[in-house]
C-alpha cells in the first residue's frame, strides 16, 4: 500500500550503521515496517521520510534512544521531548550517522528507541507528528 497523504506520496530512506552504507528506499508503509522488523536489535540506524510537499522528518536511532525531528515547510522544526528526563541540561546521547560521524544530540530529545521508531512510523503512515509523544519547537 502506497501511503498517500492529502499533500501527495510519502517516501521513505533508511540507512543501518555500522552494517552497511546501502539505503533501504520505498514509498509503501509494508516496506518501512518490513525494513525496520529486519533490523537487529539495537542496530543504530538513520530514517528519513519525505513528503512531496516538502516537508521531511528524521529519526535516528542508536541502541537505546531515538532523537526525532520534522522539518516543516514554514521552516521551523519538532523536536521529540523526553518530558520525563531528569539530568544535567548538558547530557548528550551519541548517535552514528550515516556517514559514520559520531553526533552528539541533546538528551532531552532522545526517548525510548522503541517510541521513537513508533512515533516515526506514525508521521510515514499519517503525515503529521504523532500525539502519543511530547514535542519541542526549534
Amino acid at each position: 500500500m502506497v501511503v498517500r497523504q492529502k499533500d501527495g506520496v510519502m517516501r521513505f530512506e533508511l540507512t543501518r550503521r555500522p552494517s552497511d552504507s546501502e539505503k533501504c528506499t520505498g514509498h509503501t508503509l509494508g516496506d518501512l515496517e518490513r525494513h525496520l522488523e529486519l533490523l537487529p536489535d539495537g542496530e543504530q540506524f538513520q530514517l528519513w521520510m519525505f513528503k512531496e510537499d516538502g516537508e521531511s522528518a528524521c529519526c535516528l536511532c542508536n541502541r537505546t534512544r531515538a532523537w526525532l525531528t520534522i522539518m516543516h515547510k514554514t521552516g521551523d522544526n519538532s523536536l521529540s521531548l523526553d518530558s520525563g528526563f531528569v539530568g544535567d541540561e548538558n547530557e548528550v546521547e551519541e548517535i552514528l550517522l550515516e556517514n559514520g560521524q559520531l553526533d552528539e544530540m541533546p538528551r532531552r530529545y532522545c526517548i525510548a528507541r522503541r517510541e521513537g521508531i513508533r512515533a516515526a512510523v506514525y508521521y510515514f503512515r499519517q503525515g503529521v507528528r504523532a500525539p502519543f509523544i511530547s514535542w519541542a519547537s526549534s
